[in-house]
């Protein structure tokens, strides 16, 4: 067997897990859920078909950007298809919409990650009713009220100033320059899959190589 042939599998081996390595390490990038209600309803709120409930956030202390992964809203009652929306910080400028179907009552969540959508400021989720008052959504009404959520129509917002509309957003850290963010978990279920391919190929080249030097 040609001394080369240790020495290859070696590289390719090492290579490719310091490529799973730094893959791995950028999809550990932070997650964050951005809440301003304390997570115990005490009363709910709907609207008119075509109006909205929404609530204003700002990214965690710290952060430049991020990426939206999830949206979450809490159903009090009658689930109902309504219509997802994301604004801009001017709460007109639309981001992303999409209609969804809640199948029971609490915690709703909406997955955003295959939207790709990169925030670099304070943002706008809301639920447009797309049927006359459902669905129902909770409320916190517990002090302090965070004076960040509004009812209405985009460009004509009227600030709720007595509770906090329960809609959350989960949002993560973009990864180092260079890298793209992987949702938790979406590679890892993945990586022994590609290593044993990477193995295989690596057992391959050595065989070639081997038959290669034997004719020679």
């Amino acid at each position: 067997m040609s001394p080369r042939l240790p020495l290859l599998t070696v590289v390719l081996t090492v290579s490719f897990l310091a490529l799973a390595t730094w893959i791995l390490r950028i999809e550990a990038q932070p997650t964050q859920e951005i809440a301003y209600d304390d997570g115990s309803p005490d009363a709910y709120m709907n609207q008119a078909e075509g109006k909205h409930l929404a609530v204003k956030f700002s990214l965690p202390s710290g952060w430049s950007s991020a990426k939206l992964l999830t949206v979450r809203y809490h159903i009090h009652s009658y689930p109902t298809t309504f219509r997802v929306h994301v604004y801009d910080s001017d709460g007109v400028t639309e981001i992303a919409h999409l209609d969804v179907t809640p199948t029971t009552t609490g915690w709703f969540d909406v997955d955003l990650s295959p939207y790709s959508i990169t925030l670099t400021g304070d943002f706008y989720v809301t639920i447009e009713y797309l049927t006359s008052d459902n669905p129902y959504i909770d409320t916190d009404t517990t002090e302090p009220i965070d004076l960040r959520s509004y009812r209405g129509t985009p460009g004509s917002w009227t600030l709720v100033n007595d509770m906090d509309i329960m809609i959350r957003a989960v949002v993560q850290q973009p990864a180092p320059v260079g890298g793209v963010v992987l949702q938790a978990g979406s590679f890892s279920s993945i990586l022994p899959y590609i290593i044993a391919l990477a193995v295989l190929a690596a057992v391959m080249v050595s065989l070639v190589t081997t038959l290669k030097d034997t004719k020679a």
